[in-house]
C-alpha cells in the first residue's frame, strides 16, 4: 500500500486524474471471459466490449460521472449511461432458414431481461430452437403499440434491456418498431442496431436488376385506385423498386405495374432462403403469364426503375402543366414547348400547338373581361 504522502501515491494521482474518462458499460453484471473471441473483448451483458473500456465502467459503477469531449452517441456520456438505464437491442432474426441468425444475435437475446415481438408464437420457436429463455417475451407489434411501447419505455428507464425483434428480418423495416426507436432516442436511452438479416437486400443482390440505386414502399395499398395512385406517384423515380406483398395480390399489383409504369423488368422472390425458395424474372408480361396458379409464400417484387425520359404526362395533365408555366413567368410557346420537348421526349410540334391554343384561349378571355 502506498502511503497518502509519498511522491509515488501522488505521480499514481495525477496519471489517474489525466486519464480520460470517456465510455461506461450499460449494465453492471459480473464480467466473464469469451473463449471463442480474441482475448482483448470481454462479455458484458451479453453484448461483446472491448477491455479498453473497463477502467472507465468500473469508475461509473462507483458512482462517478462519465465525461466526454464528443456528442456521438456511441461515445460516453450518454443520457442512457449517466442514468444507468437500460439498452434498447434491435435484433434481426432469419427471414426463413434458422442458421441464418447471427453470433451476436443470440449473444443478444440471451443477455437481455424483455423481448419484445411482432408475433410472439413465431419467437418462441426461434428462441426454444436456440435454448434461450427470457425473462419476459412480450408482444409489440401495430395494433398495441401505443400501449406496449410506453410500458416498454418504462422498463429501459428502469434499467431493464430490451431486444426489438421482428417476425423475420430486422426489426423497423415495414413495421412499428421505428416508432419505439423513436420514442427511445427522445428519453435518451441508447439504442443499438445489430447487423443482419432483411428481405428486401436479400432479394435486391440476387435478382439480377441494378443495386447501385434503389427505393423500399414496403406494402402498397391494397385498394386498386390508391395503389395505381402511389404507383403514379413513383413511375419516374431511377433505380429500382422494392415492394413486400402478399401473394393473393401479386397479379393485382403486377397488372397495375403493368398499366402505370409499362412492361418493365421485373423480379418476383419467393420464399427467399427458405426450401421452395424460387426466383421469377423477366418482363412484367413474361413473369406475369409464368405464375402458377396457387401462389404462396413470402413475396417480394423488384420492378426496373426508369432508365428513359420520364413518362409523359396526358394530355389533359400536359395542357395543365403549359398553363402553369404560362401563368408562373413570361415563356413564349417556343420556350415551353422546347422545355417539355426535353423532359419528355415528345414532339415540339405538338407541344408547340397545345401551347399556341392555349395562349389564343388566354387573349381571347382576357380582351373578353376588358369588354
Amino acid at each position: 500500500m502506498i502511503p497518502r504522502s509519498s511522491p509515488a501515491r501522488s505521480r499514481s494521482m495525477a496519471t489517474r486524474r489525466s486519464r480520460p474518462r470517456c465510455w461506461s458499460a450499460s449494465r453492471t453484471r459480473t464480467r466473464t471471459s469469451v473463449p471463442s473471441r480474441s482475448s482483448s473483448f470481454i462479455r458484458w451483458g451479453g453484448i461483446f466490449r472491448s477491455t479498453s473500456s473497463t477502467a472507465s465502467s468500473s469508475s461509473s459503477r462507483r458512482g462517478r460521472t462519465p465525461t466526454c469531449a464528443t456528442s456521438w452517441e456511441s461515445g460516453c456520456a450518454s443520457a442512457s449511461e449517466r442514468g444507468m438505464s437500460g439498452t434498447l437491442h434491435l435484433v434481426p432474426t432469419p427471414i426463413g432458414n434458422l442458421a441464418d441468425i447471427t453470433l451476436r444475435a443470440l449473444e443478444t437475446l440471451k443477455g437481455v431481461e424483455i423481448v419484445a415481438a411482432e408475433d410472439t408464437r413465431r419467437t418462441r420457436i426461434l428462441l426454444d430452437h436456440f435454448g434461450i429463455f427470457p425473462l419476459h417475451l412480450v408482444s409489440y407489434y401495430e395494433h398495441n403499440a401505443a400501449r406496449r411501447g410506453p410500458w416498454l419505455i418504462e422498463r429501459m428507464l428502469g434499467g431493464a434491456d430490451v431486444a426489438l425483434v421482428s417476425d423475420a428480418g430486422t426489426p423497423g423495416v415495414s413495421d412499428p418498431g421505428f416508432r419505439l426507436v423513436t420514442r427511445a432516442i427522445e428519453e435518451g436511452i441508447r439504442v443499438v442496431p445489430l447487423p443482419g438479416a432483411t428481405a428486401v437486400t436479400t432479394a435486391l443482390c440476387a435478382g439480377g436488376l441494378p443495386t447501385d440505386r434503389f427505393h423500399f414502399f414496403g406494402y402498397l395499398p391494397p385498394r386498386r385506385g390508391k395503389r395505381r395512385g402511389a404507383l403514379l406517384e413513383i413511375r419516374d423515380l431511377r433505380g429500382t423498386l422494392v415492394f413486400y406483398e402478399s401473394p393473393r395480390r401479386l397479379r393485382a399489383l403486377l397488372a397495375d405495374v403493368r398499366e402505370v409504369l409499362g412492361n418493365r423488368r421485373v423480379v418476383v422472390a419467393r420464399e427467399m432462403t427458405k426450401i421452395h425458395e424460387a426466383f421469377l424474372r423477366g418482363r412484367v408480361d413474361e413473369v406475369t403469364d409464368r405464375l402458377p396458379a396457387q401462389i404462396q409464400g413470402e413475396i417480394t417484387l423488384l420492378v426496373e426503375g426508369r432508365t428513359g425520359p420520364p413518362s409523359p404526362p396526358a394530355e389533359d395533365e400536359l395542357a395543365v402543366e403549359i398553363a402553369r408555366m404560362m401563368a408562373e413567368g413570361n415563356a413564349s410557346p417556343r420556350d415551353i414547348s422546347l422545355q417539355l420537348s426535353e423532359r419528355y421526349g415528345l414532339p415540339r410540334r405538338t407541344l408547340y400547338q397545345i401551347a399556341l391554343g392555349l395562349q389564343k384561349h388566354r387573349t381571347v378571355a382576357h380582351d373578353d373581361q376588358e369588354e
